[in-house]
């Protein structure tokens, strides 16, 4: 019956809490912010910060663009978001195909690096709502798309292999942002698709505006103030937008296949 459906369920969830706390996500989420908040702070005092992992297309990205994000509100719309992934993710050859397991590499070049900066960034928005153009569905369906197949974002290990697969599907492969960004936006409307918008969302003052303002986000990364990411993990569960995005049919290309 329904009772023993939900029984069921719960030992379900409480299952995935017990795994994740066993593998310490939480705590190399909260190192990442650590990091990110260090890079920020030294950045915001005017100082130039150099971010280098041993290959530079995992912790490099995942800490600089992390970074920006505290940093700079821009990159706190979907727009600017939409173009930080795109410029220090994609552009600066994150492994995206390899890290999902997407393609025929070794099973232990997947890990999920991409995800777990993700839920850094959802970190900083759960502690600052006000801050973020975008609600936890758009961070989540992002998460989800990085490993569906579905988008040519994520399908590449480089920017030259997109291009290949580009040149092979005879047009440009469809972007992730198509469905989550309103890419040609009215003078009223938001660059954030109406089902992934943040209405708690405070746009910034302008630069040297007469408002003034603090531009750095100030997050705390202690693991004692961070929260399980269940619109990501708990995607299955939930039910309306958080849970999904809003289009249960694959996008097609321009070559008219299945992105």
């Amino acid at each position: 019956g329904a009772a023993g459906q939900d029984a069921r369920e719960d030992a379900a969830a409480a299952a995935l809490r017990d795994r994740l706390r066993q593998s310490d996500w939480l705590g190399h989420v909260s190192d990442l912010l650590r990091a990110a908040t260090r890079a920020a702070q030294l950045l915001a005092a005017g100082a130039c910060v150099l971010a280098h992992c041993s290959d530079g297309w995992d912790r490099t990205p995942a800490v600089a663009s992390l970074a920006l994000v505290l940093v700079d509100p821009a990159y706190r719309s979907a727009r600017g978001f939409a173009a930080l992934v795109e410029r220090e993710w994609v552009g600066a050859g994150h492994r995206f195909r390899d890290r999902a397991g997407l393609g025929p590499a070794r099973e232990d070049e997947a890990a999920p690096v991409f995800i777990q900066w993700l839920d850094a960034v959802h970190q900083c928005a759960a502690q600052a709502p006000a801050a973020f153009e975008f609600g936890p569905s758009f961070l989540a369906a992002l998460a989800r798309h990085a490993r569906s197949g579905r988008f040519g974002t994520f399908l590449g290990n480089s920017r030259a292999d997109l291009d290949r697969l580009s040149a092979e599907a005879h047009g440009p492969l469809a972007p992730v942002w198509c469905q989550l960004i309103d890419l040609d936006p009215g003078p009223s409307l938001g660059a954030c698709a109406p089902r992934h918008r943040n209405p708690a969302y405070r746009p910034p003052p302008a630069r040297g505006g007469p408002a003034g303002g603090e531009r750095l986000l100030h997050v705390s990364h202690s693991a004692r103030c961070l929260q399980f990411w269940e619109a990501y993990f708990f995607r299955h569960d939930l039910a309306g937008p958080e849970a999904g995005d809003g289009n249960g049919g694959a996008l097609r290309g321009p070559a008219g296949a299945d992105a």
